[in-house]
């Protein structure tokens, strides 16, 4: 521990000069006692990490394009590669911010994973292995983590409308997919939206009297 003679000020680091007036400073055996905690710049290294991350992200996009436009002949893979990357940062930047909202994460990655997996085999050619197979199942495996969360977990009532809204929005889709007619294979879709919808009236009927009581209050059933 070093101190000024002139300005009376403690120095802790390896300083051979006063900061203030230049002069020079003495050892001393006084200790240096911080009046506040040393509390870690961890926004600042995150965005740091974000940065890096996407700028790792742009450059393999870019690469991949590069190579994809020097070899004509190949297959438009790099649009592939383009959906996965954002795909992949789209996620992260998800979880870091919905940390607190399990259930709007669940929606939110099986909504990319699907739109995903259509890019991929759209085009990588026929069958319809996307929304044949992959969307129920993803569809399927959403409501079941949906489920299993809200039966191990305690929550709020607004957690809970949110895993509610997350099922809706699954069995829409599975319903609009089949309305729409653009699978080939129509069980899988249907299985999906059986078991989507039976899982949100079981939610809703095996709720306790409580919850029931004020989400009727709040939809004004």
């Amino acid at each position: 521990m070093k101190q000024c003679p002139k300005c009376r000020v403690t120095i802790e680091n390896n300083l051979l000069s006063c900061p203030l007036c230049g002069g020079s400073l003495k050892e001393t055996d006084a200790r240096f006692e911080r009046d506040y905690p040393n509390i870690l710049a961890r926004s600042t290294r995150r965005r740091f990490a974000m940065k890096v991350l996407l700028f790792i992200l742009v450059i393999a996009g870019a690469v991949s394009v590069l190579i994809n436009t020097m070899n004509p002949s190949q297959a438009l893979w790099s649009i592939c590669v383009v959906a996965s990357i954002i795909y992949l940062w789209v996620s992260v930047v998800c979880i870091l911010r919905s940390s607190r909202n399990i259930g709007l994460m669940i929606l939110i990655q099986i909504l990319l994973l699907s739109g995903l997996c259509i890019v991929i085999n759209y085009f990588a050619g026929p069958p319809r292995w996307s929304v044949d197979y992959v969307v129920p199942i993803l569809i399927i495996v959403g409501t079941a983590v949906i489920t299993v969360i809200t039966l191990v977990r305690p929550m709020q009532l607004r957690d809970y409308l949110v895993y509610l809204v997350d099922l809706a929005v699954l069995g829409v889709i599975s319903l609009l997919l089949i309305w729409l007619n653009i699978a080939t294979v129509r069980w899988a879709l249907v299985a999906s939206a059986f078991y989507t919808i039976a899982t949100l009236a079981g939610m809703f009927l095996f709720s306790d009297r409580r919850t029931r009581h004020e989400m009727k209050k709040r939809f004004h059933l």
